[in-house]
């Protein structure tokens, strides 16, 4: 059974958001396997954005969401599932779409393919709602 990186990825929005709006949470990522930075960042970024966007003008109240999903070397995405959260329905709904819309993501490198060694890997993503 493959272990979870302990040294989570960690991406965050900026204090100002375009138009002034205040900073409304942080995105943690854990892989197994993750020293392919250049794709993870891209991916981080791709789930980011979609997911800021989303909440753009939203009023949140503190809370987490912890995503488990399967991401192929084809860049899709499969068996998502809600693993925790403490927040509503629509902002739990809210961080699942922001890994699926942006999917499919770019296939993997070759390299990366090869070191993996298998044609997926499980990923966990929390957002944190400040």
């Amino acid at each position: 059974m493959a272990q979870r990186n302990p040294g989570a990825l960690f991406a965050q929005k900026s204090a100002e958001q375009e138009g002034g709006a205040a900073r409304v949470g942080r995105l943690a990522f854990d892989a197994v396997g993750t020293p392919f930075g250049m794709y993870d960042a891209k991916f981080i970024a791709a789930v980011q954005e979609q997911w800021h966007t989303s909440l753009r003008n939203r009023s949140v109240a503190p809370g987490r969401v912890v995503i488990d999903f399967r991401l192929h070397d084809d860049g899709r995405i499969t068996n998502l599932r809600v693993a925790e959260k403490n927040v509503d329905d629509l902002l739990s709904y809210l961080c699942e779409q922001s890994i699926l819309a942006p999917a499919p993501f770019e296939r993997w490198p070759k390299s990366m393919r090869e070191s993996i060694g298998a044609p997926h890997r499980d990923v966990r993503f929390t957002f944190h709602y400040n």
